[in-house]
């Protein structure tokens, strides 16, 4: 495969690096060192350094307390778990969550199973979303944690959290949202729709692998703090790399959303022009900017996806464990997933990009 033409539309499973992102990376390998729990100046300086991204973190999303640890899985695991934990031990031992969830957080709730508490799973409804009123028919007057991710990876549609939200505030429940889908590319503010803790991934939104954190709205951090201690000497240049990538997202998130939506409509626009059948999945509700899940009909096209992937095309895995149970769940078992092709433009991404990808499915089909 040529590298020149290839184009990489796989966002909301890993994005590749920012510049920003790689020069904070950087700056840190050659000048940060030292243990945070040393009393030396190396130490100092570790502190002050942690405190000024947490405080960065936190600004930009509204929170009031953050902990970092290694990715948005253990993001997820550390948040359901502390926050099941917690509220099972205030007498509150029922979760809610759906059964669309990352596996990590599948994991944990099967974790918090096998401790005692007990968890209800809702599905989704026909436009790809959580469906409210279902999942507050299974809230209980021991429910004490909602689980929920704020997007699906898969179709890229914004699940309701506003209307989420104000069932959780309601009932006296906590609400934990996975945001890795959302972080950099929307606006991610605990405050408004009132979220409790959230979970943010750095390797998708520009940030380099390995890094993700918590961030919670309440000023004692939800119950985070009576978990493990975490470690001397942090990946300090992944953290440094995931703050610069949320920061510049946070100063340039409506020009990318346009950007990036620009680029899906000419994609549309040229499959349109070339009478090409399709539905944009989810095109009469919200969608992360930028994301696409075209249903090209019940017509059998066999290996388009490595196609594509020959072709220098790389889209979403179209054969994944987590991409065949949403697409059963919308559209019954008997689904092909053969007949979806889906992705994700970021800010990596360019016009050329666009067009090379619309005229390589259309050839393609």
């Amino acid at each position: 495969m040529n590298e020149k033409t290839r184009v990489y539309l796989d966002n909301l499973t890993a994005t590749p690096m920012i510049s920003e992102a790689r020069e904070a990376v950087v700056q840190t390998l050659q000048n940060q060192v030292g243990s945070r729990y040393s009393s030396n100046s190396a130490g100092r300086a570790t502190r002050d350094f942690l405190r000024s991204r947490e405080d960065e973190i936190i600004a930009i999303v509204s929170g009031e307390a953050c902990r970092f640890c290694s990715g948005g899985a253990e993001a997820n695991r550390i948040a359901v778990l502390a926050l099941g934990r917690s509220q099972r031990s205030a007498g509150k031992d029922h979760v809610v969550s759906t059964t669309l969830e990352d596996s990590s957080t599948l994991d944990s709730l099967r974790a918090l199973a096998a401790e005692g508490s007990s968890v209800s799973l809702t599905g989704v409804a026909g436009d790809g979303r959580v469906e409210p009123a279902e999942l507050e028919s299974l809230i209980g007057p021991r429910t004490g944690l909602v689980s929920v991710s704020s997007a699906s990876p898969v179709s890229g549609v914004l699940n309701p959290v506003d209307e989420i939200s104000k069932i959780c505030r309601d009932r006296e429940v906590l609400l934990h949202c996975d945001a890795g889908c959302v972080a950099g590319r929307v606006k991610l503010d605990l405050s408004d729709p009132p979220v409790d803790v959230v979970s943010i991934s750095s390797h998708l939104l520009g940030g380099p692998p390995g890094m993700g954190a918590v961030v919670c709205r309440g000023p004692k951090g939800c119950g985070l703090e009576a978990g493990p201690l975490p470690p001397s000497l942090p990946n300090l240049p992944g953290l440094a790399g995931m703050t610069a990538a949320m920061k510049e997202a946070s100063r340039v998130l409506s020009a990318r959303r346009s950007t990036v939506e620009r680029l899906t409509e000419v994609v549309l626009a040229h499959l349109r022009e070339k009478d090409v059948e399709f539905e944009l999945f989810g095109r009469k509700v919200s969608r992360v900017p930028g994301a696409f899940l075209l249903d090209l009909g019940p017509e059998v096209r066999e290996g388009l996806h490595a196609r594509l992937d020959v072709s220098g095309m790389v889209v979403a895995c179209h054969d994944s464990l987590a991409r065949k149970s949403f697409l059963r769940s919308v559209f019954g078992e008997e689904v092909n997933p053969d007949s979806f092709v889906g992705g994700c433009f970021y800010c990596t991404n360019s016009i050329v990009d666009a067009e090379l990808f619309a005229r390589t499915l259309c050839d393609l089909l």
